[in-house]
């Protein structure tokens, strides 16, 4: 799959302020030297459609000189196949600032050529409607990936009004010609969404997976709504101010990811829909579950729409662009409630709840020989067991993980890491040992002669939450082929790439990590492991050697244990029998063989001449 030669759209670097733009060759393409950083303003002329009065205005003001907008999306060689193409009038209405949304200053109507191609927008200038003066080179663009369309047949003063909300914060109006085109570019645009939505999973039943995901979402949604009625029930009960401000902390932070989820699932039914050809579901079902406090800030603004809460979703938290990162080749992992969780009264509160439910103990193994117990929960996982003993200890889980053991007397070899998400009863109750280990790092260098041999790996992304609250992108090791480059360096599943040829990974995105992984003939590779020793290189070449000569036919034995009376009883046919046949020529029995000698105890040794003899008498009687 062809790569963006241009890095710096892609949204993990675009949504880190603090992070400079890296790009395959190690600079910014438009930045005046490496390591500059990239402002809001620079951000939007490279990505948006920017009407040329504005366009100076945005360049003028940034202490980042880069070059006109124009330049860049031209330079911009996007993939995919040209799903539409046709006249349409913009302007920009909704800009995200700081992790809020605001009204764009200049909203003047401006009318381009707009294709859309793949999961981008590309926009032509265009004097007349007649094509004859579009420009050969898109001035401007806008990345759709998890973008919704909304029609808005309420607008004021003009007909066949539609909106776009992207998934960085932005939303920009669009007028079609007619109704018909206005359904042809919503739909259209969906499409290209729902089918990068699959490939960037590597499905091909986008429907089926569509379905798939709004059902995983449902789920969520009952059993957040849970965990926040649960919060407000304890709220009402506890009298301490500190457990309070902590319990409305959790229950605000419940609310927003509900607000996340009720989101996410209107935008895939919204492209359920245009595959199936039906109706857009019906916007109020969304704006019920928007929260008072998200309400109230969407109406200070005058823009309480699907559009405008969509992109305050995406605006409020960068770190939710994983509807982008997500086709880039990245899932999103919400970090468990209980790593926020570590002051004395928010245990305090725990400790009652678990009281009241009459939860179990166990006690477990920590580095550096310490112990702790922990509350067992209901259909409680590994990686909340996890988070739950380190968080006692402040440990930080993301550089430990869960080992168990059949029995004790068992050998060190015998160690198990159960899977994150496998629940932690079924191993408290098979396994006598389990215990928290730190894990471990180590560098590994892997060469190529060529861009032909493969590295005998694949890797899979997540996007985990720091302690801000922030997504850091994290690359994992997801398979390992066997006899490859990757095993015989001691590369297993599950292994964590921190460091790629120099690079952090968490400052950088999967676009660049792929285009490394196939470009490059050698790797560098810093990596974290849930293992407690480093890979032993010449034990795996060992084991490799045995592995080959395991698979190497043995050479035939060097004594024969037949001597030569039984090899002479297996010649055909027998001596004895040529004997009985030649001299007198007797003929062959009916069925074509001659009959056996009477005097089985002589035998002798036959030439060559007599088989011919033998052969020739045996043809003419047949």
């Amino acid at each position: 799959m062809p790569l963006h030669p241009v890095m710096a759209l892609s949204p993990s670097y675009l949504e880190k302020d603090s992070k400079s733009v890296i790009s395959p060759g190690g600079e910014c393409p438009w930045s005046s030297g490496p390591g500059t950083p990239m402002s809001d303003d620079d951000r939007m002329s490279l990505t948006t459609a920017v009407s040329e009065d504005e366009e100076g205005e945005s360049v003028h003001n940034s202490p980042y000189k880069a070059p006109r907008a124009g330049t860049t999306a031209a330079s911009f060689n996007c993939t995919g196949a040209v799903r539409k193409a046709g006249f349409l009038s913009v302007k920009k209405w909704l800009l995200r600032k700081k992790h809020q949304i605001e009204l764009a200053r200049k909203r003047g109507w401006k009318g381009y050529w707009v294709c859309l191609k793949g999961t981008t927008l590309l926009f032509y200038p265009c004097d007349s409607r007649e094509g004859r003066s579009v420009e050969a080179a898109p001035k401007h663009l806008i990345i759709v990936d998890g973008a919704i369309m909304q029609p808005i047949p309420e607008h004021p003063k003009r007909d066949y009004i539609f909106c776009l909300s992207t998934a960085f914060g932005d939303a920009y109006l669009f007028q079609a010609p007619c109704q018909v085109e206005l359904e042809n570019w919503v739909n259209s645009i969906h499409s290209a969404c729902a089918a990068a939505f699959a490939r960037h999973r590597g499905k091909t039943g986008t429907l089926h997976l569509l379905q798939e995901e709004i059902f995983r979402i449902d789920r969520a949604i009952e059993s957040d709504s849970k965990l926040k009625h649960m919060a407000e029930l304890q709220l009402s009960v506890v009298s301490d101010a500190e457990s309070k401000q902590q319990i409305m902390g959790q229950i605000k932070q419940w609310e927003e990811n509900l607000e996340r989820l009720h989101c996410e699932q209107f935008r895939l039914r919204c492209y359920m829909a245009s595959l199936q050809a039906g109706e857009l579901p019906n916007p109020k079902g969304l704006l019920t579950h928007v929260s008072r406090t998200t309400k109230t800030t969407l109406n200070r603004l005058g823009v309480f729409t699907v559009s405008s809460f969509h992109a305050y979703i995406c605006a409020r938290s960068p770190s939710l662009l994983n509807n982008l990162l997500a086709g880039r080749g990245a899932t999103k992992r919400r970090a468990p409630m209980l790593s926020r969780s570590n002051s004395v009264s928010s245990r305090r509160s725990l400790q009652m709840q678990q009281q009241l439910e009459g939860e179990k103990q166990y006690k477990v193994n920590l580095p550096d020989n310490q112990t702790v117990t922990i509350s067992i929960k209901d259909s409680m996982t590994v990686e909340e067991f996890l988070v739950a003993a380190s968080g006692r200890k402040n440990l930080n889980p993301m550089e430990h993980f869960v080992r168990v053991k059949k029995r004790r007397e068992l050998e060190e070899t015998n160690y198990f890491v159960p899977h994150r998400t496998d629940l932690i009863e079924n191993y408290l109750a098979t396994h006598e040992v389990v215990e928290i280990c730190a894990k471990i790092l180590y560098q590994v260098e892997l060469s190529r002669s060529s861009l032909d041999h493969m590295w005998g790996f694949s890797v899979e992304a997540e996007l985990i939450e720091n302690s801000e609250r922030q997504d850091e992108l994290c690359c994992y090791i997801s398979r390992v082929e066997d006899r490859s480059t990757a095993m015989q360096n001691g590369i297993i599943k599950g292994d964590e790439i921190m460091v790629i040829n120099g690079a952090i990974v968490s400052d950088l995105d999967m676009m660049y990590i792929e285009s490394v992984l196939q470009e490059e003939l050698a790797l560098c590779l810093m990596m974290r492991s849930s293992r407690t020793d480093p890979p032993d290189l010449a034990s795996l070449m060992k084991t490799t050697d045995e592995i080959i000569e395991s698979l190497v036919c043995p050479p035939p034995p060097t004594e024969t244990s037949l001597n030569e009376e039984m090899i002479s009883r297996m010649i055909v046919p027998a001596p004895t029998w040529s004997k009985a046949i030649l001299p007198g020529k007797e003929p062959a029995s009916p069925d074509g063989f001659p009959p056996p000698a009477s005097d089985t105890s002589e035998r002798s040794n036959v030439s060559s001449l007599e088989i011919e003899n033998f052969l020739r008498v045996s043809n003419t009687v047949v």
